[in-house]
């Protein structure tokens, strides 16, 4: 599981260190004692790795290691919108071409053949990644709920992509 942001809502189940030592349980008090100054951060009785204190390098934990109090557990950071897209996929900069089922090729947004459209513009590219290239978007946050394209196929205007969706699950997208 990666995590989002800073990782402060990370709640994983990785119980090591980026160097493998087992992380500490929060409510224990050895070998480091005092370090259950957290609440409501997912701290409990465990040993999960965490970020109670919002530290902009991810989550960390205790040590079981008299010798280190703490240490980051590398935890991947996830990359959102790359692999695939949140909410209505308006966000979405990945690099998919094609649509799903079908598997049409995707047309490239600053071509109107053979499907004229209006959104091949500075607006478009700028607020939803629409540009020179042929990468599936979502420029109707209204109107879609997921990226799709224009393609390339007379008989075939546009489709949706085949993008996955991101969860909070096992599924790393890192």
């Amino acid at each position: 599981m990666c995590y989002t942001d800073s990782g402060l809502y990370y709640t994983g189940y990785r119980s090591k260190t980026q160097t493998g030592v087992v992380c500490q349980n929060w409510q224990a008090n050895y070998p480091h004692s005092g370090i259950n100054t957290y609440s409501n951060q997912g701290i409990g009785n465990h040993n999960y790795c965490r970020n109670p204190d919002n530290d902009v390098k991810g989550p960390w934990c205790y040590t079981t290691d008299p010798n280190k109090k703490w240490d980051y557990c590398g935890v991947p950071k996830c990359r959102w919108n790359v692999e695939c897209y949140t909410e209505r996929g308006t966000l979405y900069r990945g690099t998919k071409s094609q649509t799903a089922g079908n598997k049409k090729t995707c047309n490239n947004w600053y071509s109107n053949w053979p499907h004229p459209h209006s959104y091949d513009n500075d607006y478009n590219a700028k607020a939803y990644g629409i540009g020179r290239h042929s990468y599936c978007r979502n420029p109707e946050p209204n109107g879609d709920n997921r990226p799709w394209c224009y393609t390339t196929n007379l008989f075939t205007r546009w489709a949706y992509c085949d993008v996955p969706k991101c969860e909070y699950s096992a599924i790393s997208y890192f």
